[in-house]
């Protein structure tokens, strides 16, 4: 059903890279913030912590890129696989049938409150 939603049937390479960030990358329960770092789609910042270096990994890098070439049938830009990214965070969702946190839309969880 994902192959469909992203239309990628015919690309060998895009269903490769599909099933290797589908292993590495935790889709449903991650915020997209945390996507980004993974798959390296933001612009790093120099600081002397490592802090920011520390979830990166090159490989699913590569994989969106080549999943979004199969998508986009050219070479993408990083907006677009960013784009991307969120389509398949988006369907990997909707077809685990799981609803999304408060906590990965930005807000605060709730808080059960005893009277007392």
């Amino acid at each position: 059903m994902l192959l469909e939603g992203l239309r990628i049937d015919d690309s060998l390479a895009g269903k490769e890279a599909l099933a290797e960030l589908l292993v590495y990358a935790d889709f449903v329960d991650s915020s997209l913030r945390v996507l980004e770092r993974l798959l390296g789609l933001y612009k790093p910042i120099r600081s002397s912590g490592r802090e920011y270096w520390r979830l990166y990994d090159g490989r699913l890098d590569r994989a969106v890129t080549r999943l979004a070439m199969a998508y986009y049938k050219n070479r993408p830009s990083g907006r677009q696989c960013w784009e991307l990214v969120k389509k398949i965070k988006q369907l990997v969702v909707t077809f685990s049938g799981t609803r999304i946190g408060p906590r990965q839309r930005g807000g605060n969880p709730r808080t059960i409150h005893t009277g007392g």
